[in-house]
């Protein structure tokens, strides 16, 4: 009842339902590119594919969450940093850097819904193309005062990571992984796993019905073989007869007596064996 418990706790843990969500999703990835390689004849390597989703997955993570407040701590510690020296500027500076950073919000979440209104059919717009211009306005308007007041830059911003190029790098770096693990262990695995295994199957399967292959010939041998045993077995009588006789024979009548005794003998025993039908 504990380990029943102890189960149900873990199959209720966010972590465990995560981990076995992951591991689900992998192998439905692996399954659908070995089924398109086979339909396509195609050489795309599963590995490469899932750690180029893996990579795209770092990748949103770090634009989401990371560079945002990357790129906050860096104009803080910027500003820390000029602002004795170049107070007026630094002061411009900082305003300019969240005025930009509350545009960028803004800019992504209009995107968003610029992507949805595009997937109808017939649809096309383009509103964020002003929002491009004015952000990209106020980082000229930054580098501009940076460039007359003779800012020094201690800490630099770190640029968003493109998702196709994320993808790219995953799916190189885990279609070498997949070649350098097969040619250090001498292994030839080819491009489609569960293709490899069947063939593999298909040809041991082969193997094994050339060593054990019997002609039609000793079929027949051993057919007629166990038939003989089965009628020897069930159809021929085993006459048995014991007679213990303490005779004194001196002429023919005694002998004739012998004779009758061991005729009625026989046939008892053939009578007592004739249950079943015989041959």
């Amino acid at each position: 009842a504990a380990q029943k418990m102890l189960n149900a706790v873990m199959s209720l843990n966010p972590i465990v339902l995560i981990i076995g969500s992951i591991i689900i999703l992998i192998g439905v990835i692996a399954a659908y590119i070995n089924y398109t390689n086979r339909a396509k004849n195609e050489t795309t390597s599963a590995v490469g594919v899932i750690c180029g989703l893996f990579a795209m997955a770092g990748a949103f993570v770090y634009n989401m969450f990371y560079l945002p407040v990357y790129n906050v701590i860096a104009d803080l510690i910027n500003f820390l940093g000029n602002v004795f020296q170049h107070p007026i500027a630094s002061i411009e500076i900082l305003f300019l850097q969240l005025s930009q950073y509350v545009v960028g919000v803004i800019r992504g979440m209009v995107r968003t819904i610029e992507k949805l209104i595009n997937l109808i059919p017939g649809v096309k717009i383009n509103i964020t193309s002003g929002l491009d211009t004015f952000y990209d306005s106020y980082t000229d308007s930054i580098q501009k005062i940076k460039d007359q007041s003779g800012w020094t830059e201690y800490v630099k911003h770190k640029e968003k990571i493109e998702y196709s190029t994320a993808y790219a790098n995953g799916y190189n770096w885990g279609a070498n992984l997949q070649n350098s693990i097969s040619e250090k262990l001498g292994l030839d695995l080819p491009d489609d796993p569960a293709t490899g295994l069947l063939s593999n199957i298909a040809d041991n399967t082969a193997q094994i019905a050339d060593d054990v292959s019997v002609s039609s010939d000793d079929i027949k041998l051993l057919r007629d073989i166990a038939e003989r045993q089965v009628i020897n077995k069930y159809t021929t009588a085993e006459i048995k007869v014991e007679m213990v006789n303490h005779n004194n024979i001196s002429n023919e009548m005694d002998l004739d007596g012998v004779v009758n005794l061991l005729e009625a003998k026989v046939t008892e025993a053939l009578v007592t064996s004739a249950e079943g039908v015989h041959i």
